[in-house]
């Protein structure tokens, strides 16, 4: 069991890129094996093509902010008397109800902020174009699959887009069948 953020589910290799990436006489548990980590490769190289919206990042800084502090609030009354939690109400809902809101407010605003290696917020200047060709390697390194009209434009739209044609949603897998 894995967890992701991802709306549509994780990513997967389609039927075809599956044949293109498999070698001669390959047994089905060693391709298995070798495809294993190109699905990490594969993922951080289209996010590379996301930049997050300045005000979901803004939208999720506030929540964040807000519902951990008073979430940490919630938490010291806690700490003096449990009770207080269950037995104080403000409006129809004890305290109680109010830290689960916060808690689930907490856990959107958190959603909502990019991740830390998220090229876009990253602190040190990158050479953007280069890591999308050497992330475009990696993927390659691992299913064996780089044609000539992508080697070194990793950066480029129509790579971008041939890539996600093989490198699709599960829920777009299922839509197709």
């Amino acid at each position: 069991w894995r967890s992701t953020k991802e709306y549509l589910g994780p990513r997967e290799w389609s039927a075809i890129a599956k044949w293109k990436f498999r070698e001669l006489n390959e047994l089905n548990h060693l391709f298995e094996r070798r495809m294993e980590p190109s699905y990490k490769s594969a993922s951080a190289y289209l996010e590379m093509f996301s930049k997050p919206s300045p005000l979901a990042v803004a939208v999720g800084r506030i929540l964040v902010f807000v519902s951990g502090s008073l979430g940490t609030l919630l938490l010291v009354f806690a700490a003096i008397n449990d009770a207080i939690l269950l037995h104080v109400k403000v409006g129809n809902w004890n305290l109680l109800w109010y830290a689960g809101v916060l808690g689930a407010s907490f856990s959107i605003g958190k959603a909502l902020l990019p991740k830390s290696n998220n090229p876009y917020y990253c602190r040190s200047r990158r050479n953007m174009m280069n890591d999308m060709s050497v992330e475009l390697e990696k993927v390659a390194s691992h299913t064996h699959f780089l044609p000539d009209s992508w080697r070194g434009k990793g950066w480029d739209d129509k790579t971008k887009k041939e890539f996600s044609a093989m490198f699709q949603y599960k829920a777009n897998h299922f839509a197709m069948e």
